[in-house]
């Protein structure tokens, strides 16, 4: 197999959606894959997360800031490949798309706090 050669380019905000770039607060349950890079959350009570506009996510990695001492869940599809929530601190949380196809979706979950 051949690989193209990419041409170095310069590429700033502007030529980014905001859906690789923004920070967005999160005041319910769904986080919307195509609103932003960034989420944060203060849990109020328990909550189990859910994900909308995955269509567009293949292969993204977005960022969770969590904190809140309830408890978290994460839809069924996502497997937590290390770390544990801990309520008591910020928990930052990052999840990567590696399949969005309906109904064999699948996202990987890495959960760490600061030392």
């Amino acid at each position: 197999m051949r690989h193209k050669q990419i041409t170095e380019v310069s590429i700033d905000d502007e030529d980014l959606d905001v859906e690789f770039f923004e920070r967005v607060s999160v005041y319910s349950n769904v986080i919307d894959w195509r609103a932003g890079a960034i989420f944060t959350k203060m849990l109020t009570k328990s909550t189990t997360l859910t994900f909308t506009n995955i269509e567009h996510a293949q292969n993204k990695v977005i960022t969770l800031l969590v904190e809140g001492d309830y408890a978290l869940a994460f839809p069924s599809t996502v497997k937590i490949i290390s770390g544990t929530y801990d309520g008591r601190v910020e928990n930052y949380i990052q999840i990567h798309c590696v399949r969005n196809i309906a109904p064999r979706e699948e996202y990987w979950a890495t959960i760490s706090q600061e030392a």
